[in-house]
């Protein structure tokens, strides 16, 4: 026997032959069928996604870091930097409302300056989806209410300004149910009085002139309303 006789494979029956065939056929079957069934529900997908996409975009424009480029941009358009300030953080969008002429010492009442420059900005505030609540939180400044025939004392008279910005946007279309008062008195100031009270106590001519306008300015900052909406 030759060398390539005796490694020459035996030959196999044609009954045998290429069992391998059969399993790669049914493996191209299944692709088959499994590529027409997608055909199939292409159409149905592209619906559903269109309708998932739409909803996102819905989700989108009424979400929070939205309403704060619509409520920065509005602040812009009417110059109101100085009055009214936005932050938005994971406890909800804050919208802090303040100014030397937003509120008289102790008086619950807006000027009425501030009922005009503010009210795009409340307009703003009330379009926002029902989904999202919202707190009213008034702030006084430090100053006693002494003889004062309103109000017993600033934690009172911080509750009744929350209520006034309650009023405005309830009277925009806000229904009720979906805001809440919060009142803290002089216990969280923008501008602390005390170190003003102490340069005031110790300063004398021009000085002094000087010391009481920046503690005027400071109780004017303090006498505010915060909005906060929150989902």
């Amino acid at each position: 026997m030759s060398f390539f006789e005796a490694i020459k494979k035996p030959k196999k029956s044609s009954e045998g032959s290429e069992p391998w065939l059969m399993t790669y056929a049914d493996l191209v079957t299944n692709l088959m069928a499994f590529f027409v069934m997608l055909l199939s529900m292409s159409t149905f997908e592209a619906v559903k996604m269109n309708a998932v996409t739409k909803e996102f975009s819905r989700v989108r424009a009424d979400s929070l870091d939205v309403l704060e480029k619509s409520l920065n941009a509005k602040i812009a358009q009417k110059r109101l930097e100085k009055k009214a300030a936005v932050k938005l953080t994971d406890a909800g969008l804050f919208l802090e409302f303040r100014g030397e002429k937003l509120f008289e010492m102790g008086s619950d009442s807006l000027t009425s300056a501030a009922k005009i420059e503010l009210l795009p900005v409340l307009q703003t505030i009330a379009k926002i989806e029902s989904k999202y609540q919202i707190s009213l939180e008034g702030h006084t400044d430090d100053v006693p209410l002494n003889g004062n025939r309103s109000f017993k004392d600033n934690w009172s008279l911080s509750g009744a300004r929350g209520v006034t910005f309650m009023l405005e946007l309830s009277g925009l279309g806000v229904p009720l149910k979906r805001m809440n008062i919060a009142g803290f008195a002089d216990t969280r100031p923008i501008q602390d009085p005390k170190p003003l009270l102490d340069s005031l106590s110790k300063a004398v001519g021009p000085a002094r002139t000087k010391a009481e306008q920046q503690l005027r300015s400071a109780r004017a900052l303090n006498r505010r309303v915060v909005v906060r909406v929150y989902q």
